[in-house]
């Protein structure tokens, strides 16, 4: 199977099918083996009883999953055998049999919000980030929910209704600084109470900055003192105030624009 990384190499799987998805999204094979949707963040039946909102976007992923992918054939885009959550489920980017991109198609209609660094390709990142500002623009799906919708870090204190779940956060970069081993983006005056990003000196060895860096510096914007805004995303926690971890420069955006 192509879920075993010997296997994936000499003998790659081009097509998965479908016999059902789980409550929490999970596309269950013929076989039993489990896989995901490689880079998506779905609303699911457990964040809907937490924001009732959310409850008519998963009757709407539901439905599209009885009705395009379950007893159906997907086509693999390519094989990662390396990409896996941190359970050791297989992230796949899936194409349904007539070429549509099942990925793109849920961030049109607003029905996922992209994450940051799964392995996507440089191009993979500019169509999907089109298709999801599509619907942000349009306030499709999740983009019209409260809980769904960009976050301003100018008032830390709205955040905190949203710990622990994934959201997008934008704001104007006030200070960076290092402190050990963490690099922190600090978006107001005081780090114990705003918005921060923290980026650990490990992600910042093995990942690639260098494009975000040079869009900084070529727009005369970095400096320790700078100002800037940016949208980052990931799981919103608290430490002091409340913080994003980012652990791939995809999930960090300069946003002068919507």
């Amino acid at each position: 199977m192509v879920f075993g990384l010997k296997e994936a190499c000499s003998q790659p799987l081009r097509s998965v099918h479908i016999r059902s998805v789980s409550e929490n999204h999970e596309l269950m094979q013929d076989d039993g083996k489990s896989l995901l949707l490689q880079s998506l963040e779905l609303p699911t039946r457990e964040s809907c009883r937490l924001h009732e909102e959310l409850c008519p976007l998963v009757d709407q992923l539901e439905q599209y999953f009885r009705n395009s992918l379950v007893g159906r054939s997907l086509v693999i885009r390519k094989v990662d055998a390396y990409a896996r959550n941190r359970y050791g489920l297989p992230l796949l980017q899936l194409e349904e049999l007539d070429g549509r991109w099942v990925q793109q198609h849920l961030l049109e209609q607003g029905l996922a919000r992209l994450r940051g660094g799964e392995q996507m390709t440089a191009d993979e990142t500019v169509m999907l980030r089109k298709a999801e500002k599509s619907a942000r623009q349009a306030g499709r799906g999740i983009w019209g929910t409260e809980f769904g919708a960009v976050k301003s870090a100018d008032d830390p204190g709205k955040l905190w209704p949203f710990l622990n779940s994934f959201q997008l956060v934008e704001g104007t970069l006030q200070k960076a600084a290092y402190r050990g081993d963490w690099l922190y983006l600090n978006f107001g005056s005081d780090w114990r109470e705003d918005f921060t990003v923290a980026i650990h000196h490990n992600d910042l060895s093995a990942q690639d900055w260098s494009q975000l860096i040079d869009d900084l510096w070529r727009r005369r914007k970095l400096s320790v003192e700078g100002r800037y805004t940016v949208r980052v995303r990931g799981v919103l926690s608290l430490w002091n105030g409340p913080v994003i971890v980012v652990a791939h420069p995809k999930e960090i955006e300069l946003s002068d624009v919507p």
